[in-house]
């Protein structure tokens, strides 16, 4: 029986099932490897609206101090 090579999935996406008071989603990180699933929080909330579900990344539209925060998170 060959042995898998270990793949690693990652993606971001909002995580829908929760909502805080101003209506919006956590932003989650979501890694899988060996059909095991762990979701880490980014810390970000995001409206609906500035989601692109399609894409899986921020809308253009979407506020610039948001995209910023963002930015600085991502890019240490």
């Amino acid at each position: 029986m060959k042995r898998q090579k270990n793949k690693i999935g990652i993606r971001v996406g909002l995580y829908k099932s929760k909502t805080n008071n101003k209506g919006e989603h956590p932003l989650m990180i979501f890694i899988t490897t060996r059909s095991r699933r762990k979701i880490i929080a980014s810390g970000f909330y995001l409206k609906p609206n500035d989601w692109n579900e399609k894409m899986k990344s921020i809308r253009h539209g979407c506020g610039t101090s948001t995209k910023m925060e963002l930015n600085s998170y991502f890019s240490k």
